[in-house]
């Protein structure tokens, strides 16, 4: 799912979206539709599956966004109505904290949300073999169509479109937009403890080696098992899709020392990666996974690790005086034209917009595709993968929305992480969510 950044000059083939829009005050009475008509697990379900329930629940529904001024909700619909919107609104506030807003706006579309992710799914079993320059496919709810992301729209343009033809879906639904290839990234980059998120760390790869540096996500509690360890990026391991045996599991912080006893965690869990014989959601050829996650097992005292807290240097550096720090309060999904934030080794705490939701993306020169991804605007470079992405603002208590793991800005979001791990509280000391 997508949003144009404002201004940008997006290099984008194909067809321009037409629209007529209702303005619709914010909502009083309650609607027709109450928010409990949603699964009650639906925090487990990815962005696309939520907007299948809304579907499910208001015929016609195509997608909803933020406008730029980020406090409008543009809701799609083949049938708008000013009830539909609302409607839209109210169950779509359960998980996606941003649909709560002042205003919305009703504005009709060509093809429905259903019709769009069943033609997206089919693209995606074969696209990625179609050409090896597609980067993405995604539900594209600001134009209305299925949007194919490729390196070169010239080389990669016709495969596509064939394989469009191939099995019958309208052209005029699809987009194919040039765009960069997404990269695994891999410098507060001194000791610090107690472990927060945010910080450099870095993996053992074999006896006298050592990995890339990458960046400590969040410390977060398993429920299941009531251990408490720390999030980060799979590919900040030896091996994606893998728990590494012996003590290539070590991670550090901030790095390997062979004279500092740096190590804070080991790899505890990192899921199998699966295939399309495995889930036919998995592109042909592909291996997948649904975030770019483990969780780490603690090598210290409980009390070097701090729950749901996350270390706030200044915009744009790296910098870091250990009072000052965020803090998460909650968990949610976010939506496409939502203000977020990120905390990195490399490039420190930068801001920006979501660009895209549930976007299943391939990582360059591999065969890893990860899917239902969120895309942003926010500045990234190498070792800010595993950066957590939180809620923008001005107060300390922030919602949690996912850890980044590539550049262009790429992330998992809190819903796939938990999925693949199983239920976190990641919330500060004294908050459960």
């Amino acid at each position: 799912m997508t949003r144009r950044k404002a201004g940008a000059a997006a290099r984008i083939f194909f067809v321009a979206l037409w629209s007529a829009t209702l303005l619709i005050a914010a909502p009083g009475s309650a609607s027709r539709l109450d928010a409990e008509a949603l699964p009650l697990d639906a925090t487990s379900e990815s962005d696309d599956e939520l907007f299948l329930d809304v579907a499910h629940a208001v015929p016609g529904f195509a997608g909803a966004y933020l406008d730029a001024d980020g406090n409008t909700l543009i809701v799609s619909s083949t049938r708008p109505s000013n009830t539909a919107a609302q409607e839209a609104q109210r169950l779509l506030a359960v998980h996606f904290d941003a649909a709560d807003a002042r205003t919305v706006i009703a504005r009709e579309a060509r093809y429905s949300f259903e019709d769009l992710h069943t033609w997206r799914t089919r693209l995606t079993t074969d696209v990625f073999r179609a050409s090896d320059g597609v980067v993405f496919t995604d539900v594209d709810e600001f134009h209305n169509r299925v949007t194919i992301g490729v390196q070169d729209a010239q080389r990669d343009g016709p495969p596509v479109e064939a394989l469009v033809d191939s099995l019958d879906i309208p052209h005029s639904a699809v987009r194919i937009e040039e765009t960069e290839p997404f990269e695994a990234l891999s410098d507060l980059r001194d000791i610090h403890r107690p472990v927060v998120g945010g910080l450099q760390m870095q993996y053992q790869e074999g006896f006298l080696s050592s990995g890339p540096l990458c960046t400590v996500g969040w410390v977060a509690l398993r429920k299941a098992t009531g251990v408490k360890g720390f999030i980060t990026n799979s590919h900040c391991t030896p091996t994606i899709g893998a728990r590494d045996d012996g003590s290539n599991t070590t991670l550090f912080q901030p790095d390997r020392d062979f004279l500092e006893n740096n190590g804070i965690g080991w790899e505890a869990i990192d899921p199998a990666t699966f295939t399309h014989s495995d889930d036919p959601a998995c592109p042909r050829g592909r291996q997948c996974r649904r975030s770019d996650s483990i969780f780490a097992g603690p090598v210290l005292d409980s009390s070097e690790y701090k729950r749901g807290v996350v270390a706030k240097p200044p915009y744009g550096s790296t910098a870091w005086t250990t009072g000052a720090t965020l803090s998460i309060d909650s968990e949610s999904t976010a939506l496409v034209g939502q203000s977020v934030v990120k905390i990195g080794r490399s490039t420190g705490l930068t801001s920006g917009n979501v660009t895209r939701t549930c976007v299943d993306a391939s990582i360059r020169d591999t065969d890893y595709t990860i899917l239902c991804e969120t895309t942003a605007d926010f500045d990234v470079a190498p070792g800010d993968s595993g950066s957590p992405v939180l809620q923008a603002g001005s107060t300390s208590a922030r919602a949690l929305y996912g850890i980044v793991w590539g550049g262009p800005a790429i992330f998992s979001g809190i819903g796939s992480i938990e999925t693949e791990l199983g239920a976190l509280n990641s919330c500060a000391s004294g908050i459960s969510c």
